[in-house]
C-alpha cells in the first residue's frame, strides 16, 4: 500500500506521544491526506486521455523538481508549495489543472470551531492567491473531510465545494512504525509542481504589504486603509503602522535594548485586528517580537521579510498617536 511509502513528519512524535490526542490527531491528518491525494492518483490514472492534470507531489515528486524563490515546487518533504522571495506563502493539498480551470483541496479531520475559523480564513487566502497568480482561469476550492459538521462552513462559499471522504482503514501506529518513504515516478496524468511556473502571474508577497504600508505611514488611523484590505481578500497578512521610542513603551512592554520598537498589525483575521510589537537588536542583524520572553523571527518567516523592507520608511509616531491606534483597533474589531 503506498501510504507507507510516504514521508510523515509527525510519525516521529506519534510514536513518542503514543497517548497525546494532538500528536494522534496531527499524524492522522497527515496520512488522511496522503490518502485522499492517492485516491485522486487512481481517478486520473483511470482516464487514458486526461484532460485535466494532477500536480505531482509526496511520492511523486519528479527528480528534476527545482527549489524557486518565486513560484511553484515541491519541498523536501514533498509538499507543494507557492514561493515568494524564497518563503513559502501557501501550501497546497492537492492541485487539478485543466485547460481553463484549476482546483484545489483542502483536507482536514478537525471538528473544532477554532480550528475551523483558521481553515476557512487560510482557504479563502489561498483562493485569493490562485485568482491572482491565474487570472484566466476558473478557480475552485474543495474541502474534504469525513463528516458533515468538518464540510459546514464551507458549503455557502462562493466558488467553494466539499466533499466526504472517509479516513482510510488502516492503523495509524502500523503506519508510524513500518513507513518506509519511497519515490514513485509520476503517473502519465501529472504534470510538475515547476510547469505551473509557467502559466502563472508572479505574485510578489511584499508589494500589497509595502504599498499599503506607505499608505498608513502617511495616516495615524487604519480606517484609511480598509477597502485597500477587504479588496486584497485575505493576502495581506500584516502591516507596520510605523515606530515608537521603546523607551516610551517600557512601562508595558520592559526594557527592550533597541532604540526603537515597530508596531505591525495582524490582520490575519481581518474582523479582529491585533496589534504586536517588534524590534531589531543592537546589531540590526536579528528581529525579536516583543513577548514575554521575546520571540526571535526565523529567517523563514515572512513577517521578518516584510519588517525588514520597510525599516527605513516606518515613520516615528509618538505615545498619544499608539493610545490612538489602540483605540482605532478597539472599534474595528467591535460589532
Amino acid at each position: 500500500m503506498n501510504l507507507y511509502k510516504y514521508r510523515y513528519s509527525h510519525a516521529a512524535a506519534f510514536l513518542k506521544q503514543r497517548g497525546n490526542p494532538a500528536a494522534l490527531s496531527n499524524f492522522r491528518g497527515e496520512i488522511y491526506e496522503a490518502a485522499f491525494y492517492e485516491y485522486l492518483v487512481a481517478l486520473s490514472s483511470s482516464d487514458a486521455s486526461p484532460v485535466a492534470k494532477l500536480i505531482s507531489k509526496g511520492i511523486y515528486t519528479p527528480k528534476n523538481n527545482g527549489f524557486v524563490k518565486q513560484g511553484f515546487y515541491c519541498d523536501a518533504k514533498g509538499q507543494c508549495i507557492y514561493n515568494s522571495h524564497g518563503l513559502s506563502v501557501a501550501e497546497f493539498d492537492a492541485i487539478i489543472l485543466s485547460d481553463s480551470g484549476l482546483t484545489f483541496y483542502e483536507c482536514t479531520l478537525t471538528q473544532k470551531p477554532e480550528n475551523l475559523r483558521t481553515l476557512k480564513s487560510e482557504a479563502l487566502r489561498k483562493y485569493s492567491l490562485m485568482q491572482r497568480l491565474f487570472p484566466g482561469y476558473t478557480i475552485a476550492c474543495t474541502v474534504v473531510g469525513d463528516n458533515p459538521v468538518t464540510l459546514e462552513p464551507f458549503e455557502s462559499i462562493e466558488g467553494f465545494t466539499t466533499m466526504l471522504f472517509d479516513f482510510p482503514a488502516i492503523d495509524p501506529l502500523d503506519v508510524a512504525k513500518n513507513a518506509a518513504p519511497q519515490a514513485h515516478a509520476p503517473t502519465y496524468a501529472m504534470r510538475s509542481a515547476n510547469s505551473l511556473n509557467k502559466q502563472t502571474l508572479e505574485y510578489d508577497c511584499l508589494a500589497d504589504f509595502g504599498l499599503v504600508s506607505q499608505r498608513l505611514f502617511a495616516q495615524t488611523k487604519i480606517t484609511s486603509i480598509k477597502e485597500d484590505l477587504l479588496a486584497a481578500n485575505g493576502l495581506i497578512q500584516r502591516l507596520c503602522w510605523g515606530k515608537i521610542n521603546a523607551a516610551q513603551l517600557e512601562s508595558r512592554l520592559g526594557t527592550l535594548k533597541a532604540e526603537f520598537v515597530y508596531v505591525l498589525i495582524s490582520f490575519k483575521n481581518v474582523n479582529t485586528p491585533r496589534i504586536r510589537f517588534y524590534y531589531f537588536d543592537q546589531y540590526s542583524r536579528d528581529i525579536f517580537e516583543a513577548t514575554s520572553p521575546p520571540k526571535k523571527l526565523t529567517h523563514r518567516k515572512v513577517s521578518r521579510l516584510e519588517l525588514a523592507s520597510v525599516r527605513k520608511e516606518a515613520p516615528v509616531r509618538d505615545v498619544s498617536d499608539f493610545l490612538a491606534l489602540e483605540d482605532d483597533v478597539a472599534k474595528w474589531a467591535s460589532p
